[in-house]
């Protein structure tokens, strides 16, 4: 599972970074990412397949779902890159 990272700025933190003006600023990690070998390997191979946002993963992804979720023949489920493509 590939997640992204997240930071809010706080003064609760001892990871301190600087701005472009010099100040010190205190971040925390919202969450942090757990990506491991299974994970790398699958994207590497996404990336090598020439498919960035869609491909024989995004197919497959989509064909568990919609037997997951029991989708009749005329239903389907779809893959958006962004909770706001979702929105469109």
């Amino acid at each position: 599972m590939l997640l992204s990272v997240c930071y809010c700025c706080t003064s609760l933190n001892n990871d301190m970074i600087t701005d472009k003006k010099d100040r010190v600023m205190k971040f925390i990690p919202v969450f942090k990412p757990y990506i491991e070998k299974p994970e790398i390997d699958a994207a590497t191979e996404a990336l090598k397949m020439g498919w960035l946002g869609m491909g024989s993963y995004v197919d497959e992804f989509e064909k568990q779902i919609s037997s997951i979720c029991e989708l009749d023949e005329d239903s389907f489920a779809v893959s958006v890159s962004t909770g706001h493509a979702a929105l469109h």
